[in-house]
């Protein structure tokens, strides 16, 4: 799944419905004036610990999406794995493709020439109690936790979804969590051209990997707004570590 690099963030963090929006990066590009209109993301470290649980293959993501489907129309290529045995019994297996650069049996899941997942219909996902892992660990609102967009206009459903989640914070220590990820997710995409290892190109891949580096990030916090040999060697290497370089 190939994205453009994401323009500047505009997901809005907050501590409570009654504050206004803001962002670490400046106003937010849009503004929300109906309160109703705000989604309530939850509390910021539950939902960090959580999603650290999910990149781990623990759980699955609760997300709650209500009727939003919008991820299901945005032209991601879902991966599928061996393990996903319900999903490819109900999956047509002529619509499963072998994942490129990937372990023999991993297989990739095309969306149509629309955008659409194959098995989404007019009445939803037509395989919702058997989908696929992926599927299961997505979670958008890891574009407002990192503060970061995906300027691909088939992505335009989703970005909406995350302009409007507003998280929780128990305190000021976890609104600085905040903002030390989202610096980290910040430092990946003005630093990867010049990490010693490859990171993913896509926009979603990359927030995820913030998330799965937020230790590291912590441990470096002020030095993230540089750019040091020292400071890109040390998340380098905990890049390979993550991918078992």
């Amino acid at each position: 799944m190939q994205a453009d690099q994401p323009e500047p963030p505009d997901a809005v963090s907050h501590s409570s419905p009654d504050e206004p929006p803001t962002t670490a990066a400046g106003p937010a590009a849009t503004r929300l004036e109906d309160a109703d209109a705000l989604l309530p993301a939850g509390d910021f470290d539950d939902w960090l610990a959580a999603m650290g649980e999910s990149l781990e293959g623990r759980r699955a993501s609760a997300v709650p999406c209500d009727d939003c489907n919008a991820c299901c129309r945005a032209a991601y290529f879902i991966a599928i794995r061996p393990e996903d045995e319900a999903a490819r019994r109900r999956i047509p297996a002529e619509l499963i493709f072998p994942a490129p650069a990937a372990p023999a049996g991993h297989g990739v899941l095309p969306h149509t020439e629309a955008g659409a997942c194959p098995m989404f219909t007019a009445a939803g996902c037509s395989i919702y109690q058997d989908r696929p892992f992926t599927c299961q660990q997505y979670d958008c609102r890891v574009f407002a936790a990192t503060e970061t967009a995906d300027s691909d206009p088939r992505r335009a459903g989703v970005m909406d979804r995350v302009r409007r989640w507003r998280f929780d914070f128990a305190s000021e220590d976890a609104r600085q969590r905040q903002q030390i990820l989202a610096a980290g997710a910040a430092f990946l995409r003005r630093e990867g051209e010049r990490l010693a290892v490859t990171l993913p190109s896509d926009v979603t891949q990359l927030a995820l990997l913030a998330v799965r580096l937020f230790p590291v990030f912590e441990a470096l916090q002020a030095k993230l707004k540089g750019a040091d040999a020292a400071t890109r060697e040390a998340v380098a290497d905990a890049v390979r570590k993550i991918y078992g370089l």
